[in-house]
């Protein structure tokens, strides 16, 4: 038996003792097929054949409010990005204001304290607003990035497998609380710069880092979604946790500005970002419920110890370089060069997008307050109105194109003898009938619609950074932004595609290693795109760094034309 085959049935949750020829049936066959043909209504009664688990079982002598599902996670997990979304502009603005004030303070220890910028009013310093100083804010971020980032990457991959072993619960608080610090350390060096150097952010990143920073957090919340979710349904429900990220992205910069112009002060933004990373962690301790049986935490946790048993016994292994990039071998199931092929150029085409995000994400803001004069206000509403695209695309139109190219059939071309009205009763021992019609399982988990999706989202972002480059004016560039936003399509349906092609035991530790992969290209990106705006930001051509961010894109095409079509 072919090797997909035995795994998805494994994965399904159905013995292949059980899946014998109906002449040497057993009471489990009997079982097995009393419970496909009682339930005329697959939908009705959760039980699809293509999707059929017994993990569904685990839940059904739970109260509901004990059952995991999306709902739970997706109000706090809202919260959770509203609060990143909130500080993202004004913890930039700090640091530029916080590293003006040290670089004055280098050049005339004996300046006059009143000279020296302001770092909590809501006001622009122009004395800030110079090459020098947007040069200096570049190189500071990127240490912060390439420090988070570099630690992130060894402990997002970990921790992402620990969760399919104990529960994605508590890594979910360990992101959350790194996060929670590292605003702390923000809120200390804003309120009290004359005692407090700078660098001390750097130690919020660490800690940040040393958690899995926000890649894993949502990593484990598409784990989540993964454990409560069919596979047919999953793009619809990682495109819902990302259209939570944008909107929270949307509306938190919305209301810090409001904040910020109300008090005349940045701190009140951190204050309730703080309240929102607390409010968060207490909700998933005491409320949320664990979206992984304990029978899934146990069938994990032997698949682990059989693993660690197979690896070297050298003690401090894990020290070694090579170990950073074990977790990749989850994108190469042995004996599957085709599909490894195709999961491999997947997740290149999920990091290049990825790299290209990471990379733009402060350059744009650091050249429109040089090149329009923006600041709080402005580049909060910036940043609201493009993620509020994002979350409109991802919330409504996306599930609105899934839904209409895969909507049932007409009842005339079903066959009038199989009680299911979208569906074919498989024969017990035809196990491939156990897999999803619309998928082509040597792809790679997706279909031509996944492929369809995932080339013209690219196309449209690779547009918008072009667009970026030629703005002659403010409302010009955001167009440009809102023309970027509809491309959030992508990165959702690759990472569902990815997560259907692996058992379910293994989806912690694939999304894991795809936060590995993030926090990579979180290092790489800022620092490519990074250095070029700082190189670029006094000369005639300060828009360069966008046409590399549209090649960056190009790449990302090209990795998408490498992978076969399916019918």
């Amino acid at each position: 038996m072919p090797r997909d085959s035995r795994s998805d049935q494994e994965e399904s949750g159905i013995s292949l003792t059980t899946m014998k020829n109906p002449a040497g049936s057993t009471s489990e066959d009997t079982e097995v097929t009393e419970r496909l043909i009682s339930n005329p209504d697959p939908i009705k009664h959760n039980l699809n054949i293509d999707e059929f688990d017994e993990s569904l079982d685990d839940w059904i002598d739970v109260p509901w409010y004990r059952r995991p599902s999306i709902f739970f996670l997706a109000p706090p997990f809202l919260l959770f990005t509203t609060a990143f979304g909130a500080v993202a502009v004004p913890r930039l603005n700090i640091t530029l204001d916080l590293l003006c004030r040290q670089h004055l303070l280098f050049l005339n220890p004996l300046i006059d304290p009143q000279e020296l910028p302001s770092i909590r009013g809501p006001n622009v310093n122009e004395q800030c607003q110079t090459p020098a100083i947007h040069s200096l804010t570049s190189t500071f971020i990127l240490i912060l990035s390439l420090i988070s980032g570099l630690l992130s990457a060894i402990t997002a991959p970990r921790l992402g497998s620990l969760s399919d072993s104990y529960g994605r619960r508590y890594p979910l608080c360990i992101c959350s609380f790194g996060l929670l610090v590292a605003e702390i350390f923000t809120v200390i060096v804003a309120q009290f710069p004359e005692s407090f150097d700078p660098n001390i952010l750097i130690l919020g990143a660490i800690i940040d880092g040393l958690c899995g920073s926000f890649m894993l957090g949502m990593a484990l919340a598409y784990s989540y979604s993964s454990d409560c979710t069919a596979p047919t349904e999953r793009a619809m429900a990682f495109a819902a946790f990302q259209g939570c990220l944008f909107l929270g992205v949307a509306v938190g910069p919305a209301m810090g500005g409001l904040l910020i112009e109300a008090t005349g002060s940045v701190l009140p933004v951190f204050y309730a970002a703080l309240a929102c990373h607390a409010a968060f962690i207490i909700w998933v301790l005491l409320i949320l419920p664990e979206s992984l049986s304990e029978r899934r935490q146990l069938a994990a946790r032997r698949l682990a110890v059989t693993k660690k048993k197979q690896r070297s016994n050298r003690q401090w292994v894990w020290l070694n370089p090579r170990e950073i990039l074990r977790p990749l071998k989850v994108l190469c199931p042995p004996g599957d060069k085709k599909r490894s092929r195709n999961l491999i150029l997947l997740a290149m085409t999920d990091i290049m997008i990825f790299f290209v995000e990471m990379g733009g994400t402060t350059v744009i803001l650091l050249y429109a307050e040089r090149i329009f004069g923006w600041r709080n206000l402005e580049s909060g509403l910036y940043l609201s109105t493009i993620n509020s695209v994002r979350a409109v695309v991802l919330f409504a139109v996306m599930p609105g194109v899934v839904w209409y190219f895969r909507r049932p059939k007409s009842r005339a071309s079903l066959q009038p003898d199989s009680p299911y009205p979208d569906y074919t009763l498989p024969e017990l021992d035809t196990p491939t009938h156990l897999e999803s019609p619309s998928l082509d399982t040597e792809s790679g988990g997706y279909d031509s619609l996944d492929l369809t999706i995932i080339r013209i989202a690219v196309m449209i972002e690779a547009l918008g950074y072009t667009l970026y480059a030629l703005s002659p004016s403010s409302s010009f560039f955001t167009m440009a932004g809102v023309i970027t936003s509809i491309g959030g399509m992508a990165s959702p349906t690759i990472q569902s595609t990815l997560t259907k092609s692996v058992q379910r035991e293994k989806t912690g530790e694939l999304l894991g290693t795809m936060a590995l992969l993030q926090s990579l290209a979180r290092i790489m990106g800022p620092a490519v795109f990074g250095g070029v705006y700082a190189v670029t930001v006094g000369t005639n051509i300060p828009g360069a760094v966008f046409w590399g961010l549209a090649g960056g894109l190009g790449v990302a095409i090209i990795f998408q034309f490498e992978l076969p079509r399916v019918p």
